[in-house]
């Protein structure tokens, strides 16, 4: 009868593709973070575009005369809750000037600001006028995690 013989792996082997893997997960694994904020952050960017779709209109019922001033409360939308941002706030309510907020030392007039749960970043709807004005753009609040998320303005 002829043996049969159990072919297995070296120790050097295993150990070699045990480096490759570690090398892999370490290149991977920050990529996979990004990701995964990013698309967490897209929570917030649909709540607060929506906002401030609710506040243009009520811009244009206050240019009318139908109303004097706005509260989220009081804006035609329906906000559900989110998983990963607290509630959004209105920085402006349609009176006046829209308020500047300072990023990367430029000011932007800004509507609204929805701040991530574990307090990483703001995320901001910047109006139509005031300085560096980009109508509805969203804006970033830190550096690090934003310009890993490509927000405006790093």
């Amino acid at each position: 009868m002829l043996k049969q013989f159990i072919k297995g792996f070296t120790i050097m082997e295993m150990a070699v593709a045990i480096v490759v893997l570690g090398v892999l997960t370490c290149m991977a694994v920050p990529n996979f973070v990004r990701v995964v904020e990013t698309f967490r952050s897209k929570e917030g960017q649909q709540i607060l575009h929506s906002v401030y779709q609710a506040q243009i209109s009520a811009d244009a019922d206050i240019a009318e005369g139908r109303i004097a001033s706005y509260t989220l409360a009081s804006l035609d939308i329906t906000i559900p809750a989110a998983d990963n941002f607290n509630a959004p706030v209105l920085d402006f309510d349609g009176t006046g000037v829209p308020p500047q907020v300072l990023i990367g030392g430029l000011g932007y007039a800004v509507y609204a600001h929805i701040n991530r749960t574990t307090n990483a970043y703001t995320l901001y709807v910047q109006g139509p006028t005031g300085a560096n004005a980009i109508d509805g753009r969203i804006l970033c609040s830190t550096q690090v995690p934003c310009q890993q998320m490509r927000y405006a303005p790093w």
